[in-house]
């Protein structure tokens, strides 16, 4: 009966310790940051990187407008050219792509240090940014009225990636390797 006793008080204890350690396992590691008031009623963080900053846009009557989270402040990035702006993507530099509505159409851009670059080598389509390396390469898509054609701008060059076979090819993300 002591054998048993013991055997069960065993079990007791160490079912606790389990239990403690299966609760410091499941602790949250992040933190909920209020982003605080943007000029907007409605606001969508859409991408995060490791150093906390965040892109996205909010949407009010005026239209949505992209910002940056950072250092505590919401910035507007100022897409000069168009009624609705979006930033989907941001790296580790804090550089955020996205996409705007321009007056033909939707055009992918790249923010950083205060500055946008459109991406010009696309005029006749409409394209859409929505992946970026630390490297400050951005992937998306180009479309028109046969399909969407994924693309690679890698600072220098913009570049169409091959398909799996068919009509329509997106990237959506890129790897810093």
């Amino acid at each position: 009966m002591k054998k048993l006793l013991k055997i069960g008080m065993c079990f007791a204890i160490c079912g606790l310790s389990f239990g403690a350690r299966m609760a410091l396992a499941q602790t949250p590691r992040y933190q909920l940051i209020d982003l605080g008031a943007t000029a907007d009623p409605h606001s969508y963080g859409l991408a995060i990187n490791e150093r906390g900053q965040v892109a996205g846009y909010g949407r009010s009557a005026r239209g949505s407008r992209a910002f940056v989270f950072s250092d505590g402040r919401v910035t507007e990035l100022g897409i000069e050219g168009g009624t609705n702006s979006y930033a989907t993507t941001i790296n580790m530099l804090g550089q955020v792509a996205g996409f705007f509505e321009g007056a033909n159409g939707p055009r992918a851009f790249l923010y950083g240090q205060g500055k946008v670059a459109v991406f010009s080598d696309l005029s006749n389509v409409d394209h859409y940014a929505l992946g970026l390396n630390d490297s400050g390469w951005v992937v998306g898509y180009a479309q028109d009225s046969s399909g969407k054609v994924a693309f690679l701008f890698d600072g220098t060059e913009l570049l169409e990636l091959p398909g799996l076979g068919g009509s329509n090819t997106v990237a959506y993300g890129i790897n810093s390797a």
